[in-house]
C-alpha cells in the first residue's frame, strides 16, 4: 500500500488541515459477499473517508466537490457522541449523497459504515447501517435495475437479519445466466434459511 499526508483545503470550508490518501494498494485472498476486500486493504477502512475538522465535512477526498451545503441535520448528526468515527463520517457521508439524490454511494457509504462498526464489534449500528443501506440501494434497483447491486443487497439485508427481504430479492434476481453468481445465491440461501446473520467469503459460496 501506498499511503502519503498531505495538506488539503476543504470544498465546504477553505480551511487547510493534514489529511492521509491512499494512492495504491492489494488484497489477497476472497472478498466478502458484500465486497469488503480481503486484507491487507480490508485493514484500512478508515483511511477511505476523510473529514475536515473544522466544519464536519466528509468525503473520501474533502478537497474536491462544488456547492457544498450542510444541512442541519448533518450538522446536528456530526456533533453528536457515542459512535465510532470512522463508522459516523461513512454515515454523515451518505447523507450528503442521498440529499444530492446520489442513492448508490450513499447505500454504499452505509455499508461501508456497517463494516466499520463490524471491526468495532458494535452490532447494533451496524446492523442499523446495513438497513441505512439497504433502503438506498433499493431505491436505486428499483430505477435501474442493477444485478450486481441486487446481488450485494441479498447480503446487506441478510446480515441485517432482514431476512424475507433477502430472499425476496434472490426470487426477483432470479437466473443471473452466471454460474458464478447462481451460486451465490443460492449459498445465501442457504444462509438465510440458517438465520445466518454472519460474514461470509465469495469463496465460500463458490466451493
Amino acid at each position: 500500500m501506498k499511503l502519503e499526508e498531505i495538506n488539503v483545503r476543504c470544498a465546504h470550508c477553505g480551511k487547510e488541515s493534514r489529511q492521509k490518501f491512499i494512492f495504491s494498494s492489494s488484497s489477497f485472498g476472497a472478498m466478502d459477499l458484500d465486497t469488503r476486500p480481503a486484507p491487507p486493504a480490508r485493514k484500512f477502512l478508515s483511511l477511505e473517508i476523510q473529514r475536515c475538522p473544522h466544519c464536519g465535512y466528509c468525503a473520501p477526498d474533502i478537497s474536491e466537490g462544488e456547492n457544498i451545503r450542510l444541512s442541519p441535520a448533518y450538522e446536528v448528526f456530526a456533533g453528536r457522541g457515542g459512535m465510532d468515527g470512522t463508522g459516523k463520517n461513512f454515515l454523515l457521508a451518505a447523507m450528503l449523497c442521498s440529499e444530492q439524490g446520489k442513492e448508490p454511494e450513499a447505500g454504499i457509504f452505509c455499508l461501508k459504515a456497517a463494516w466499520a462498526f463490524d471491526d468495532a464489534a458494535d452490532t447494533a449500528n451496524a446492523a442499523a447501517a446495513r438497513e441505512k443501506a439497504a433502503e438506498h440501494l433499493l431505491r436505486y434497483v428499483d430505477a435501474e435495475e442493477d444485478g450486481d447491486i441486487a446481488i450485494v443487497l441479498v447480503d446487506v439485508y441478510r446480515r441485517a437479519g432482514m431476512f424475507s427481504e433477502a430472499e425476496g430479492m434472490i426470487g426477483r434476481i432470479g437466473d443471473t445466466g452466471d454460474e458464478d453468481m447462481n451460486a451465490v445465491l443460492a449459498y445465501q440461501r442457504r444462509l438465510i434459511r440458517a438465520k445466518d446473520v454472519s460474514r461470509h467469503t465469495v469463496e465460500e459460496a463458490e466451493a
